[in-house]
Protein backbone atom coordinates (compact mmCIF):
# COMPACT_ATOMS: atom_id res chain seq x y z
CA UNK A 1 0.00 0.00 0.00
CA UNK A 2 1.54 3.30 -1.09
CA UNK A 3 0.38 6.62 0.38
CA UNK A 4 1.29 9.92 -1.25
CA UNK A 5 1.67 13.16 0.71
CA UNK A 6 1.21 16.64 -0.72
CA UNK A 7 -0.36 18.00 -3.87
CA UNK A 8 1.58 17.51 -5.99
CA UNK A 9 3.04 14.49 -4.23
CA UNK A 10 6.27 15.33 -2.39
CA UNK A 11 6.78 12.11 -0.42
CA UNK A 12 5.49 8.53 -0.51
CA UNK A 13 5.11 6.01 2.31
CA UNK A 14 5.17 2.42 1.06
CA UNK A 15 3.45 0.21 3.67
CA UNK A 16 4.11 -3.51 3.46
CA UNK A 17 2.11 -5.86 5.72
CA UNK A 18 3.57 -9.30 6.41
CA UNK A 19 2.01 -12.29 8.20
CA UNK A 20 4.65 -14.93 7.50
CA UNK A 21 8.29 -15.45 6.57
CA UNK A 22 9.51 -14.52 3.09
CA UNK A 23 13.15 -15.14 2.08
CA UNK A 24 12.92 -12.51 -0.66
CA UNK A 25 11.20 -9.83 1.40
CA UNK A 26 14.01 -7.27 1.47
CA UNK A 27 14.54 -7.55 -2.28
CA UNK A 28 10.85 -6.88 -2.86
CA UNK A 29 10.91 -3.85 -0.58
CA UNK A 30 13.86 -2.47 -2.53
CA UNK A 31 12.08 -3.15 -5.82
CA UNK A 32 8.90 -1.36 -4.68
CA UNK A 33 10.90 1.57 -3.36
CA UNK A 34 12.86 1.98 -6.60
CA UNK A 35 9.72 1.61 -8.76
CA UNK A 36 7.82 4.27 -6.82
CA UNK A 37 10.79 6.63 -6.87
CA UNK A 38 11.20 6.12 -10.61
CA UNK A 39 7.49 6.75 -11.23
CA UNK A 40 7.05 9.85 -9.07
CA UNK A 41 10.62 11.16 -8.64
CA UNK A 42 10.13 11.85 -4.91
CA UNK A 43 11.52 10.34 -1.72
CA UNK A 44 9.99 6.99 -0.73
CA UNK A 45 9.79 5.76 2.87
CA UNK A 46 9.57 1.96 3.02
CA UNK A 47 7.83 0.58 6.12
CA UNK A 48 7.57 -3.13 6.91
CA UNK A 49 4.68 -3.93 9.27
CA UNK A 50 4.98 -7.34 10.89
CA UNK A 51 1.55 -8.54 11.96
CA UNK A 52 2.62 -11.42 14.21
CA UNK A 53 5.79 -12.95 15.70
CA UNK A 54 5.82 -15.85 13.23
CA UNK A 55 6.48 -13.29 10.48
CA UNK A 56 9.65 -12.09 12.20
CA UNK A 57 13.24 -13.16 11.61
CA UNK A 58 16.59 -12.05 13.08
CA UNK A 59 17.90 -11.27 9.59
CA UNK A 60 15.37 -8.45 9.24
CA UNK A 61 17.43 -5.54 10.49
CA UNK A 62 15.99 -2.62 8.52
CA UNK A 63 18.94 -2.55 6.15
CA UNK A 64 19.97 -4.38 3.00
CA UNK A 65 23.48 -3.90 1.65
CA UNK A 66 25.22 -5.60 -1.23
CA UNK A 67 28.15 -4.89 -3.55
CA UNK A 68 29.19 -5.93 -7.01
CA UNK A 69 31.36 -4.69 -9.84
CA UNK A 70 32.83 -1.94 -7.75
CA UNK A 71 29.39 -0.59 -6.84
CA UNK A 72 27.47 -0.74 -3.59
CA UNK A 73 23.78 -0.58 -2.77
CA UNK A 74 22.54 0.46 0.65
CA UNK A 75 18.81 0.31 1.29
CA UNK A 76 17.19 1.14 4.62
CA UNK A 77 13.62 0.50 5.64
CA UNK A 78 11.62 0.79 8.86
CA UNK A 79 10.20 -2.17 10.79
CA UNK A 80 7.06 -2.01 12.91
CA UNK A 81 6.39 -5.10 15.02
CA UNK A 82 2.78 -4.69 16.04
CA UNK A 83 2.97 -7.06 19.00
CA UNK A 84 5.43 -4.57 20.58
CA UNK A 85 3.20 -1.53 19.97
CA UNK A 86 0.59 0.03 22.25
CA UNK A 87 -2.97 -0.20 20.89
CA UNK A 88 -3.77 3.36 21.97
CA UNK A 89 -2.11 5.03 18.99
CA UNK A 90 -4.20 2.93 16.59
CA UNK A 91 -7.43 3.43 18.51
CA UNK A 92 -7.02 7.21 18.57
CA UNK A 93 -5.83 7.65 14.98
CA UNK A 94 -7.82 7.41 11.77
CA UNK A 95 -10.63 4.86 11.76
CA UNK A 96 -8.83 2.85 9.08
CA UNK A 97 -6.02 2.08 11.55
CA UNK A 98 -8.22 0.78 14.36
CA UNK A 99 -8.38 -2.91 13.28
CA UNK A 100 -4.59 -3.09 13.74
CA UNK A 101 -5.05 -2.45 17.47
CA UNK A 102 -6.17 -6.08 17.80
CA UNK A 103 -2.58 -7.17 17.10
CA UNK A 104 -0.88 -4.84 19.57
CA UNK A 105 0.73 -5.53 22.93
CA UNK A 106 -1.63 -5.99 25.89
CA UNK A 107 -1.17 -3.69 28.89
CA UNK A 108 1.08 -5.09 31.61
CA UNK A 109 -0.58 -7.88 33.53
CA UNK A 110 -3.27 -8.46 30.90
CA UNK A 111 -3.61 -11.24 28.31
CA UNK A 112 -4.66 -10.80 24.69
CA UNK A 113 -8.03 -12.40 25.50
CA UNK A 114 -8.56 -9.89 28.32
CA UNK A 115 -7.48 -6.93 26.21
CA UNK A 116 -9.53 -7.55 23.08
CA UNK A 117 -13.10 -7.01 24.36
CA UNK A 118 -12.24 -3.44 25.37
CA UNK A 119 -10.56 -2.79 22.04
CA UNK A 120 -13.55 -4.15 20.11
CA UNK A 121 -15.92 -2.00 22.18
CA UNK A 122 -13.88 1.12 21.39
CA UNK A 123 -13.71 0.28 17.70
CA UNK A 124 -17.47 -0.24 17.63
CA UNK A 125 -18.11 3.04 19.45
CA UNK A 126 -16.01 5.08 17.04
CA UNK A 127 -17.31 3.36 13.94
CA UNK A 128 -20.91 3.94 15.00
CA UNK A 129 -20.24 7.62 15.58
CA UNK A 130 -17.92 8.42 12.68
CA UNK A 131 -18.62 6.35 9.56
CA UNK A 132 -21.50 5.02 7.49
CA UNK A 133 -22.77 1.53 8.29
CA UNK A 134 -21.28 -0.28 5.27
CA UNK A 135 -17.80 1.06 6.04
CA UNK A 136 -18.27 0.26 9.73
CA UNK A 137 -19.15 -3.35 8.87
CA UNK A 138 -16.12 -3.62 6.60
CA UNK A 139 -13.72 -2.26 9.25
CA UNK A 140 -15.14 -4.41 12.04
CA UNK A 141 -14.76 -7.45 9.79
CA UNK A 142 -11.12 -6.47 9.27
CA UNK A 143 -10.70 -6.36 13.06
CA UNK A 144 -12.24 -9.83 13.30
CA UNK A 145 -9.93 -11.26 10.63
CA UNK A 146 -6.81 -9.70 12.13
CA UNK A 147 -7.69 -10.88 15.64
CA UNK A 148 -7.89 -14.36 14.16
CA UNK A 149 -4.14 -14.21 13.55
CA UNK A 150 -3.51 -14.53 17.28
CA UNK A 151 -6.55 -16.25 18.81
CA UNK A 152 -8.19 -19.66 18.27
CA UNK A 153 -11.55 -19.66 16.53
CA UNK A 154 -13.57 -20.57 19.62
CA UNK A 155 -12.14 -17.67 21.63
CA UNK A 156 -12.62 -15.32 18.70
CA UNK A 157 -16.26 -16.33 18.29
CA UNK A 158 -16.90 -15.68 21.98
CA UNK A 159 -15.36 -12.19 21.88
CA UNK A 160 -17.29 -11.15 18.77
CA UNK A 161 -20.54 -12.93 19.71
CA UNK A 162 -22.42 -9.72 20.51
CA UNK A 163 -20.90 -7.50 17.83
CA UNK A 164 -23.68 -6.86 15.32
CA UNK A 165 -21.43 -5.23 12.74
CA UNK A 166 -19.31 -8.30 12.13
CA UNK A 167 -22.35 -10.59 11.92
CA UNK A 168 -23.69 -8.44 9.06
CA UNK A 169 -20.61 -9.13 6.98
CA UNK A 170 -20.72 -11.59 4.10
CA UNK A 171 -17.07 -12.35 4.84
CA UNK A 172 -18.06 -13.44 8.36
CA UNK A 173 -20.73 -15.71 6.92
CA UNK A 174 -18.19 -17.27 4.57
CA UNK A 175 -15.78 -17.91 7.46
CA UNK A 176 -18.59 -19.43 9.53
CA UNK A 177 -19.46 -21.74 6.63
CA UNK A 178 -15.83 -22.76 6.28
CA UNK A 179 -15.71 -23.51 9.99
CA UNK A 180 -18.76 -25.74 9.73
CA UNK A 181 -17.22 -27.56 6.75
CA UNK A 182 -13.96 -28.15 8.63
CA UNK A 183 -15.90 -29.46 11.63
CA UNK A 184 -17.96 -31.77 9.42
CA UNK A 185 -14.81 -33.13 7.78
CA UNK A 186 -13.22 -33.88 11.16
CA UNK A 187 -16.34 -35.60 12.45
CA UNK A 188 -16.73 -37.64 9.27
CA UNK A 189 -13.12 -38.79 9.43
CA UNK A 190 -13.45 -39.83 13.08
CA UNK A 191 -16.67 -41.74 12.50
CA UNK A 192 -15.29 -43.54 9.46
CA UNK A 193 -12.05 -44.39 11.26
CA UNK A 194 -14.00 -45.97 14.13
CA UNK A 195 -15.69 -48.29 11.63
CA UNK A 196 -13.11 -48.89 8.89
CA UNK A 197 -9.78 -48.16 10.54
CA UNK A 198 -7.19 -45.60 9.48
CA UNK A 199 -7.99 -43.94 6.17
CA UNK A 200 -5.90 -44.44 3.05
CA UNK A 201 -4.01 -41.46 1.70
CA UNK A 202 -6.44 -41.29 -1.22
CA UNK A 203 -9.45 -41.20 1.12
CA UNK A 204 -7.90 -38.41 3.24
CA UNK A 205 -7.26 -36.32 0.13
CA UNK A 206 -10.78 -36.95 -1.17
CA UNK A 207 -12.36 -35.79 2.11
CA UNK A 208 -10.19 -32.65 2.27
CA UNK A 209 -11.37 -31.69 -1.20
CA UNK A 210 -15.08 -31.80 -0.27
CA UNK A 211 -16.36 -28.30 0.54
CA UNK A 212 -20.10 -28.99 0.17
CA UNK A 213 -21.56 -29.27 3.68
CA UNK A 214 -24.62 -31.21 2.49
CA UNK A 215 -22.43 -33.78 0.72
CA UNK A 216 -20.36 -34.22 3.88
CA UNK A 217 -23.59 -34.92 5.77
CA UNK A 218 -24.60 -37.50 3.15
CA UNK A 219 -21.18 -39.12 3.45
CA UNK A 220 -21.60 -39.33 7.23
CA UNK A 221 -24.93 -41.13 6.77
CA UNK A 222 -23.32 -43.42 4.17
CA UNK A 223 -20.89 -44.72 6.80
CA UNK A 224 -23.78 -46.70 8.28
CA UNK A 225 -24.26 -48.75 5.13
CA UNK A 226 -20.82 -48.69 3.48
CA UNK A 227 -18.30 -51.52 3.51
CA UNK A 228 -15.14 -49.39 3.42
CA UNK A 229 -13.64 -45.91 3.00
CA UNK A 230 -13.94 -46.04 -0.79
CA UNK A 231 -17.72 -46.34 -0.66
CA UNK A 232 -17.95 -43.40 1.74
CA UNK A 233 -15.87 -41.01 -0.40
CA UNK A 234 -17.76 -42.12 -3.52
CA UNK A 235 -21.01 -40.78 -2.06
CA UNK A 236 -22.29 -38.03 -4.39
Amino acid sequence: MALGFGDPVSEIADLNFQTGPDPHLESRLLLYNAALHHRFQVSVRSILIRLRPSADHPSLTGEQVYSGGGGRVEFRYEIVRLWHESPEAFLRGGVGLMPLATLCQPPQGMTVEEMLPGIIDEIGRRLTAEVARPEAVWLMTAAFILAGLRLPRTTLASIFAGVDMVHESSAFEIMEDRGRVRGARRLLARQAQERFGIATAEAEIAIREVSDLERLERMAVAILRSADWNEVVATP
